[in-house]
């Protein structure tokens, strides 16, 4: 019997698949479970599915910057909890910043989360 992460992550991907142009928050919970479970690459593919879904959103709309702020933090942090654990990366970055190419995405994907919201705090994903 599988447990109730691995269950969830099924579920989800299920979701995902019946929706995959709607519904930011699947992919956002998704990566979440993915991440809690040690599987950080398939973690980000998800969270930039949310992501890009809710910048489709926001420029058809133009409401979402609350939460589109709130999934661009969630990914950087996913990121720089990536570089952590990366004994190679961290090294790099040891030696120079700019050796690092993940480091400027995570300061583009802040950059896009302070302009995405406004002025107003993020709200929970």
């Amino acid at each position: 019997m599988p447990n109730k992460r691995q269950e969830a992550i099924e579920l989800l991907k299920q979701a995902c698949g019946l929706a995959p142009q709607t519904g930011f928050e699947k992919f956002m919970y998704l990566g979440q479970v993915l991440d809690a479970c040690g599987r950080a690459r398939e973690a980000e593919a998800a969270m930039r599915a949310g992501v890009e879904i809710l910048k489709n959103e926001n420029d058809a709309a133009n409401s979402n910057g609350e939460f589109l702020t709130s999934a661009l933090c969630s990914l950087a942090e996913l990121l720089m909890g990536m570089i952590h654990d990366d004994d190679d990366m961290m090294d790099a970055c040891y030696a120079s910043e700019s050796a690092l190419p993940e480091l400027g995405e995570v300061e583009a994907l802040l950059e896009q989360a302070m302009t995405s919201s406004n002025g107003k705090s993020p709200v929970g994903v």
